[in-house]
């Protein structure tokens, strides 16, 4: 301990306070929750469809899809 840990520590023991971490917790939220809240954020009801490419963008994601190692060549 360096002599700003061991005063800290001090200074907690000194107050009582005890620390703690909060645990995450994760929770899946359903179709109708989803629902309830996109409409209450935006207004609408959430598309069911996603949105569609632009035709250049597509297509490069397709050939590099294709070919995996070329990702590979390209970009390292």
């Amino acid at each position: 301990l360096t002599d700003n840990d061991a005063a800290t520590a001090t200074v907690g023991e000194k107050l009582g306070v005890e620390r703690f971490e909060l645990s995450l917790i994760y929770i899946s939220l359903s179709q109708k929750e989803k629902d309830d809240d996109f409409l209450a954020m935006k207004g609408t009801k959430l598309p069911q469809r996603p949105k569609k490419r632009a035709k250049n963008v597509d297509k490069t994601l397709q050939v590099l899809n294709t070919w995996p190692e070329i990702d590979l060549i390209l970009y390292f």
